[in-house]
C-alpha cells in the first residue's frame, strides 16, 4: 500500500564516488521519516515521524 504523506523539505547529495553509501537522501530523511525493514517479509514501512 502507498499512502498520503505530508510535503516536508528533503536533501540529497550526490558523489561520484563508487565508496559513498547513499540511502534515501539519508542526509535529513530519517529526521523526518520513521522507516521499518522487514527482510522476511520483503516489506519496508515509512511513516512520518511521529
Amino acid at each position: 500500500m502507498i499512502g498520503s504523506f505530508p510535503t516536508v523539505r528533503l536533501v540529497f547529495a550526490w558523489s561520484q564516488s563508487d565508496d559513498i553509501l547513499l540511502l534515501l537522501g539519508r542526509t535529513n530523511f530519517f529526521q523526518e521519516f520513521d522507516m521499518c525493514i522487514y527482510g522476511s517479509q520483503k516489506r519496508l514501512e515509512i511513516r512520518p515521524k511521529s
